[in-house]
């Protein structure tokens, strides 16, 4: 098989896309645990309250207090650390070149180099325009690949059959009413992520 090579500088928005992605695979997940703690807690808050004796009214005011907190909290979670953590890893600011045969992945900046067999990668996760290749069992550590990177419809082909032997699994098909690849040709908006400044 042919080596598979993309360029990409990844967006603040796409490591937000993959950091999610990456959190909750499965988008439902993490629409239920938001309702649920939405829910639950400021029960319990209000349950707490009523248990150290507050009148019911005023533990309704408590426990209603608490969910702008946990709104608050969720936000910050999603977006504020990850966020940082993008402004501060170094290796984001610099355009990335990766590399992908059926033995190996390389990655390569001006700042690193590394070269991983498919071996360390445990799973791939593909998000609406992102791609993470989970390695290790710490699912917070992966390479992050937006789709835009991908210079043709066969190229980004090519990519999921590889990913697909490698992990054994079938990346999902287009969904219903969307052309089938072969269908349609592929045409990124950008080959560069949009400049938020």
């Amino acid at each position: 098989m042919e080596a598979i090579t993309i360029h990409y500088k990844l967006s603040e928005k796409e490591y937000l896309e993959a950091a999610r992605l990456i959190s909750y695979p499965q988008p439902m997940e993490a629409k239920r645990r938001a309702w649920t703690a939405c829910f639950l807690f400021p029960l319990g808050v209000y349950g707490l309250a009523l248990g150290a004796g507050f009148e019911p009214l005023a533990a309704l005011v408590i426990a209603c207090a608490v969910l702008p907190l946990l709104i608050y909290l969720f936000f910050f979670r999603f977006t504020r650390i990850v966020r940082r953590y993008y402004k501060g890893d170094h290796k984001f600011s610099e355009p990335l070149t990766v590399t992908f045969t059926a033995e190996h992945i390389t990655v390569q900046s001006k700042l690193f180099e590394s070269k991983q067999s498919w071996k360390l990668y445990t799973d791939v996760l593909e998000g609406e325009n992102c791609y993470a290749l989970i390695y290790g069992n710490d699912t917070r550590m992966a390479t992050m690949l937006p789709k835009r990177a991908f210079r043709s419809e066969q190229q980004h082909a090519a990519f999921r059959e590889l990913v697909g032997a490698q992990f054994a699994k079938t990346l999902p098909a287009q969904q219903d009413g969307q052309p089938e690849a072969a269908e349609r040709e592929y045409q990124p908006a950008s080959l560069e992520p949009p400049d938020w400044r």
